[in-house]
């Protein structure tokens, strides 16, 4: 550890990056390496934690870009014509809310309020409720599929929330939308 220096730290978070790492992924794994030079440097067989300043900048917030009409307007006839018939219900919501996916998958039927078209979002990333509120599209969507009761709206079998990743690979194919990570950049405003 000690013939480490900041420039082969680097040379390798380059590398990572260069063979298509996301900046994010890279980020946990130097994390994972600072720990151990920080333990390092606690028991005395280091001086310095090198790992700790190598920046490197995270593009996960940024939206490189979003849909534009023609590519909604495939998505969602490719959604329409998915084998899981909630498909286009989820992406509705997506494309009008603009809420993140694990926000959308945890909603139950008792959060909406069918009257009101909102929904009450109970768990989300910051840690606080809030209201959301559907366009009249998406609440013709989900009365077509309404049950009562405490169940997730996009249960897999299992109860919890249904892995999409084949179906929404498939709708993307479909659509002829080569973005893997194009969930990110679902946006409402294109």
């Amino acid at each position: 550890m000690t013939d480490i220096d900041i420039f082969d730290i680097r040379d390798q978070v380059d590398l990572m990056l260069n063979e298509g790492q996301r900046p994010t992924t890279v980020n946990r794994k130097k994390a994972v390496l600072s720990s151990v030079f920080k333990y390092a440097l606690s028991r005395g067989y280091i001086d310095v934690n090198v790992v700790k300043n190598v920046v490197i900048d995270n593009d996960s917030k940024q939206r490189d870009r979003v849909l534009d009409n023609d590519e909604r307007a495939r998505l969602l006839t490719a959604c329409q014509s998915s084998q899981w018939n909630k498909l286009h219900l989820l992406v509705l919501c997506a494309l009008t809310t603009g809420e993140r996916k694990g926000e959308l998958m945890g909603l139950r039927w008792n959060d909406i309020n069918f009257k009101d078209s909102t929904a009450l979002l109970g768990d989300t990333k910051n840690g606080s409720s809030r209201a959301l509120t559907f366009p009249p599209i998406v609440m013709m969507e989900l009365r077509r599929f309404q049950e009562i009761g405490n169940n997730l709206i996009f249960a897999g079998n299992t109860g919890k929330p249904k892995d999409i990743r084949k179906s929404w690979a498939a709708a993307l194919k479909v659509a002829c939308i080569s973005d893997k990570d194009v969930w990110l950049y679902v946006n409402p405003s294109g």
